[in-house]
C-alpha cells in the first residue's frame, strides 16, 4: 500500500458525513482454510457485496467500504462498514445473521460448524444517527487508519494482492471549506488548535507548527471556522464536496 493510496483512504474515511447513516462495523475472515491467491479472497468479497446489494439494496443500504488485511496466522481478513440511511428498517441482529449465513456459504462453511460461524463474521451496530453521538464511530476510523499505516504488518511476502480498499456506492461527503489567512491568522489557528491538541491528548495538534509545509483538519468544517477563527480576520474562498 503506497504511501498515496494511504493518504487517499484516511481522507476518503474521514470525509464521508457518516451522520447521514446508520452504520454497521463488519468483519469478515475465514476459519481452517482460504483461497490460495488473492484473486480468491477478492472472489469471495465481490460475491458477497453483490449478495448485500441484492438483499438490502431495497432496504436503504446507501454505500459500503472494505479494506484487506492480513492476520498473523496469514489469513486475509476483512473490514467493512456497511452504511444505511437513516430510519431504514435494519437490525444488529437480523444483518449479523444475514452476514453470517451469506458468508459461511461463500466460503464453503456451514451453519452448524459454530467454529466457522465464531471465527468468520463479526457484526455490529457502531454508528448512531445522531452525529453528536458518535464514540464508536471515532473509534472504528481511528482503528482503520492506524491499522493501515502497518505497512509490514500487512505486507504480502510478494504476493500481489491489487487493491487493499475500495467502496461501492455513493456516500455524501462533508464540504471542505477553503479558507484564506494572514499570516498572524495562521499562527493563531495553529495556537488554537495546539491547545485542542493539549485538551483532548492529541500529540498531533499539539505539535503543528507553521513550518510545516500543510496539515489537514478533519471534522464540522463550520464548527471549526466558528470556534478556531472566532476574532481572526479570514475569508471563505470556496465550499466544495
Amino acid at each position: 500500500m503506497s504511501p498515496a493510496s494511504r493518504r487517499r483512504f484516511r481522507l476518503h474515511l474521514m470525509s464521508i458525513d457518516w451522520s447521514r447513516y446508520t452504520s454497521f462495523w463488519v468483519s469478515l475472515t475465514y476459519h481452517n482454510e482460504w483461497p490460495a491467491s488473492s484473486e480468491g479472497w477478492k472472489r469471495d468479497l465481490d460475491v458477497f457485496g453483490k449478495r448485500v446489494w441484492r438483499a438490502w439494496g431495497a432496504r436503504g443500504l446507501k454505500f459500503w467500504t472494505w479494506r484487506l488485511e492480513r492476520q498473523q496466522r496469514g489469513a486475509p481478513h476483512y473490514h467493512l462498514i456497511v452504511a444505511f440511511k437513516p430510519g431504514s428498517d435494519v437490525s444488529a441482529g437480523a444483518f449479523r445473521a444475514w452476514c453470517t449465513r451469506a458468508w459461511l456459504e461463500i466460503v464453503g462453511g456451514w451453519e452448524s460448524d459454530w467454529a466457522a460461524m465464531a471465527h468468520g463474521v463479526d457484526v455490529d451496530q457502531v454508528v448512531s444517527v445522531d452525529r453528536h453521538d458518535r464514540p464508536h464511530l471515532g473509534g472504528i476510523l481511528g482503528y482503520l487508519v492506524s491499522e493501515h499505516c502497518k505497512v509490514d504488518q500487512n505486507a504480502w511476502q510478494g504476493e500481489h494482492t491489487g487493491r487493499v480498499w475500495g467502496i461501492s456506492g455513493w456516500p455524501e461527503y462533508v464540504l471542505e471549506h477553503v479558507v484564506e489567512l494572514d499570516e498572524v491568522g495562521v499562527e493563531v489557528l495553529i495556537e488554537r488548535l495546539n491547545a485542542r491538541g493539549a485538551e483532548f491528548g492529541s500529540w498531533y495538534l499539539k505539535n503543528l507548527s507553521s513550518m510545516w509545509p500543510g496539515f489537514y483538519v478533519l471534522g464540522d468544517g463550520q464548527e471549526l471556522i466558528a470556534q478556531l477563527l472566532e476574532g481572526v480576520p479570514h475569508r471563505v474562498l470556496s465550499q466544495s464536496p
